[in-house]
């Protein structure tokens, strides 16, 4: 007769729940919403009940994807830029304050959203205010040493950023840990304790070699700027004669139409749609946003980055980049399609040393700790 066990039984009728997840990427351009997609499909494929929180064009983008999941609605950010670029650093200075209060209204949200989800875990695509006592609460961010594009502004920064980061159970940090990574200074040398590098993170596949020399130009990142380099691309489009395709970067809006130049536009793509579009294509002309970098270096596609003008963290990577090999750059002020072209002609496609899969690894570490501690844990 085999050994009875009353936990045993009690396990066979009330089996564990699944672990409650809430990510919420900032609502800062689409490039925070696009790298939570590989985190949110691991952790389905780890049983876990998800919840999404975001705002704007965040949440459009996010419901799209996943039609299944709950998507809730958590206050933006609603920061202001500059239409100069040499004015972005007095301008997002002088807004200090609301992004403070931004943090604490997202912080108060989460613990009323609480009583009523419970949630296990929360991962929080650079929102400061997300996390709770009571939960297991995972920042991700590529920018712990940060740069504003103000040396003095960054040493008096980083305290302040190093203590918000100490209120969350884990750093993720998209890159990886060491050469060849991408984010360079940003997330390298002297670090916190509880950061984890868990491998850069896209939502697409890797392609192989381009089928065509079709030019790719993706817009992304926040107002007005985007609309800016927009004009600037209609502008030097205007008399060119090749085959282009423009991705506006607009979620919500499923237009598209060709022009009389022969340019195809198109406002937004689901994340399959643009994969299938970037297969056949050969050149990209993009802005220099980590999302975008990490989803150039997965599918292997050269291209010229045009970082956003003002912003450090941006224009600090186009440098880092082009100093690698990885990627040429050319700024907004200078642009003109001829010399992205010329500059072309000294790309080649990433090559490897880039992890995709580390994340998996990382998050089913941390659901397997979760799940030891909370071993009692059944559904009530």
């Amino acid at each position: 007769m085999g050994h009875f066990s009353l936990s045993d039984s009690i396990s066979d009728a009330f089996p564990p729940r699944a672990l409650r997840v809430l990510v919420s990427p900032l609502d800062w351009g689409l490039g925070h919403a696009t790298r939570v997609i590989p985190l949110i499909r691991t952790l389905l494929d780890e049983g876990c009940e998800v919840t999404i929180a975001a705002s704007d064009a965040s949440k459009s983008l996010l419901r799209a994807e996943f039609p299944e999941l709950v998507v809730l609605d958590i206050p933006g950010y609603r920061i202001r830029y500059p239409q100069k670029g040499s004015q972005f650093f007095r301008k997002m200075a002088f807004q200090l304050p609301r992004i403070l209060q931004a943090i604490l209204r997202e912080h108060l949200w989460l613990r009323a959203a609480m009583r009523a989800h419970r949630w296990d875990i929360v991962v929080s695509d650079n929102r400061y205010g997300l996390f709770h006592a009571r939960v297991h609460a995972v920042i991700l961010t590529h920018q712990v040493r940060i740069r504003t594009g103000r040396r003095l502004m960054d040493v008096l920064l980083r305290p302040m950023l190093w203590r918000m980061l100490g209120c969350f159970d884990a750093v993720w940090v998209p890159d990886m840990p060491y050469e060849p990574n991408l984010a360079g200074d940003l997330c390298h040398g002297r670090m916190p304790a509880h950061v984890t590098h868990i491998g850069p993170l896209s939502r697409f596949a890797a392609l192989g070699a381009p089928a065509a020399s079709r030019l790719l130009m993706l817009l992304s990142g926040p107002e007005p700027q985007r609309t800016i380099f927009e004009s600037i691309l209609r502008r030097e489009l205007a008399t060119f004669a090749g085959d282009v395709v423009v991705v506006r970067g607009l979620p919500g809006s499923d237009h598209r139409h060709t022009d009389g130049n022969g340019v195809e536009w198109i406002d937004h793509l689901p994340a399959r749609q643009l994969e299938a579009l970037v297969s056949d294509l050969g050149l990209v002309i993009s802005r220099s946003g980590y999302s975008t970098v990490m989803d150039l270096v997965r599918m292997g596609r050269p291209a010229v980055l045009v970082p956003t003008p003002g912003q450090g963290e941006q224009e600090y990577l186009a440098r880092h980049l082009c100093a690698t090999g990885l990627f040429p750059s050319l700024s907004q002020e200078a642009f003109t399609l001829s010399e992205a072209l010329r500059m072309a002609g000294a790309c080649r496609a990433p090559g490897g040393g880039f992890d995709f899969d580390r994340h998996r690894v990382k998050l089913q570490e941390m659901l397997e700790n979760i799940r030891r501690k909370k071993g009692g844990t059944h559904v009530g």
